[in-house]
């Protein structure tokens, strides 16, 4: 006999939701090789006149080490490059590349659909109040 669950959590909700929203960007995006959603995330938040990889991590709410990583990746691939900050010498500055540039133009594009998407499928007030909850949870410790 089959056990009986009671209604999905929290956890399990919001999993499937990024999962549904991870499968309409890249349905919008096409083959994004050799990168994942994670580091499309990070490129968005690097900023055209470069950025520090601390400021990512706040960013982004990823650990300094995850950052790390993705960045790594992201340079391997030739979406960013590294500097040293003319400001301070001790500091890297990540900027994108032309590669970079064009990922993060294509990211917008994609997004822009994708919220159009959602946006159509709950109806506009329902997704206004649905992405102003997840604002307001967000930012509930900050």
């Amino acid at each position: 006999m089959a056990q009986e669950h009671g209604p999905p959590h929290l956890a399990e909700l919001m999993s499937g939701a990024f999962e549904r929203f991870r499968i309409d960007l890249q349905g919008q995006m096409g083959s994004i090789a050799p990168l994942r959603v994670s580091h499309l995330r990070l490129l968005d938040s690097v900023d055209d006149h470069g950025t520090r990889p601390s400021a990512l991590a706040d960013r982004s709410r990823i650990t300094r080490q995850g950052v790390s990583q993705l960045l790594a990746h992201l340079e391997t691939h030739g979406f960013v490059s590294s500097i040293r900050d003319p400001a301070d010498r001790r500091a890297t500055l990540v900027t994108p590349t032309a590669a970079g540039a064009a990922m993060k133009s294509r990211t917008a594009t994609a997004m822009a659909a994708v919220e159009a998407q959602w946006q159509q499928r709950l109806g506009r007030n329902r997704y206004l109040e649905f992405t102003n909850c997840l604002k307001e949870v967000a930012a509930a410790d900050q």
